[in-house]
């Protein structure tokens, strides 16, 4: 059985959703960075991140190693990371 993408949607930075902590501040000026914890394995995480542009990345296995995924920018609104297998972790972006 295939698994159905894990959706994680930056608008509510207190709340889980979905297998999900979301974490968000605002740096020095009025650039957002996020993160979200993802605590359900999948192979396919897609990012509504809403912050209008084209973010830097990084992923995490669930001790903050940064690992290889497959991203790809949809639009300035949204992401898509892909494994190779179904993977937790976090995502970084800023």
């Amino acid at each position: 059985m295939e698994l159905q993408p894990h959706v994680i949607t930056f608008t509510d930075a207190t709340a889980p959703n979905g297998g999900v902590t979301l974490g968000g501040t605002s740096g020095g000026g009025s650039d957002a960075h996020y993160e979200a914890q993802v605590v359900v394995p999948n192979t396919t995480w897609i990012v509504m991140h809403n912050l209008g542009k084209f973010p830097s990345v990084t992923i995490t296995d669930s001790s903050k190693i940064e690992i290889e995924a497959e991203i790809t920018h949809d639009s300035n609104l949204q992401l898509t990371v892909r494994f190779s297998q179904a993977q937790d972790g976090y995502v970084f972006l800023n």
